[in-house]
């Protein structure tokens, strides 16, 4: 993977995408209990909307990637990851969070089919067990951090903020880690192929 300097990128900027998003979901079923006004079953249904766009997402993202480009369709997918964290940050909505659920699943089933259909691509047969073991460490590795973050977040700005809003800050906090991944995309990922 050193070897490969964008293979790189991408296994450290996903760490970073799961960081912030295993801390959002983290934090979602209070966020939705709490701030939502949702029961278990509404939050069930909440959590459907993103499914139904994680298969619209693997439906249509070969065909979104294939029109846009790798590149345009990793900036759309982290501007979806700013704009999905920002609006549940600011927002305390039903119908915006299951749009907003269903549209970041969408954009991330355009994340994984891209990436994955690159590494595919790049990396010699040989070797491709061996970097997506070293693709997963970032990947996964990072999600117990951002599950860890995300509750102490909320629990350390619950007393000076109150809980509904301390709630919304693991987005806010995620809207911010995206945008800053965004501004590194925007001028580091630049494919050969």
């Amino acid at each position: 993977m050193r070897g490969s300097g964008i293979i790189l990128q991408l296994a450290l900027m996903l760490g970073v995408i799961n960081l912030v998003f295993t801390g959002t979901m983290t934090i979602l079923v209070l966020y939705a209990q709490e701030n939502l006004a949702l029961s278990p079953s509404g939050y069930g249904l909440l959590l459907t909307c993103g499914a139904a766009g994680g298969v619209f997402g693997g439906l249509l993202a070969p065909k979104v990637a294939k029109q846009l480009g790798m590149r345009q369709s990793l900036l759309l997918a982290m501007v979806g990851f700013v704009l999905f964290n920002l609006v549940l940050g600011l927002v305390a909505n039903v119908l915006v969070a299951a749009a907003v659920l269903f549209v970041e699943a969408f954009i991330a089933m355009l994340w994984n089919v891209v990436t994955v259909s690159y590494r595919q691509r790049v990396i010699p047969e040989v070797l491709l067990g061996r970097v997506n073991s070293a693709y997963r460490f970032f990947g996964w590795g990072a999600m117990p951090f951002g599950a860890l973050g995300a509750g102490a977040l909320v629990s350390y700005t619950e007393g000076p903020l109150g809980r509904g809003t301390a709630l919304h800050m693991p987005y806010l906090v995620g809207a911010g880690i995206c945008a800053v991944l965004l501004a590194y995309g925007w001028r580091r990922l630049h494919f050969d192929t």
